[in-house]
């Protein structure tokens, strides 16, 4: 399993502690521009962090398309031996009949006459 980028986290910590050391110098014009760079740092990892995630999504959606077809061959295989397997179940079944059926008339031709005396 593939770790999703953490840009956006990183990033987000850098003009973090760009702002707070802006604070720190208690300079108006480095503090404002450390916020903006705080802003852009943050919004140039909010779009790397889509890019990545889009394109982990988009990896995803094809191998889930590919396993949707394996998925669909499968059930396919597995419905097809279904369809053997019962025919060669029926055809076990009468061929036990047949067998029983014959096995039965054997038995009863084969029985001894008795003899008719007059």
């Amino acid at each position: 399993m593939a770790l999703k980028y953490k840009g956006f986290d990183f990033i987000g910590f850098i003009g973090v502690c760009l702002s707070a050391y802006g604070i720190f110098q208690n300079n108006e014009n480095n503090l404002l521009l450390a916020g903006w760079f705080a802003a852009l740092l943050l919004w140039i990892g909010h779009i790397i962090d889509s890019l990545l995630s889009y394109n982990l999504h988009s990896k995803r959606e094809q191998e889930i398309d590919k396993l949707k077809i394996l998925n669909d061959k499968l059930n396919k295989t597995i419905s097809s031996l279904q369809v053997e397997l019962n025919t060669s179940k029926r055809t076990i079944e009468n061929q036990q009949y047949m067998i029983t059926q014959m096995y039965q008339n054997n038995e009863t031709s084969y029985q001894p006459i008795p003899r008719q005396t007059n």
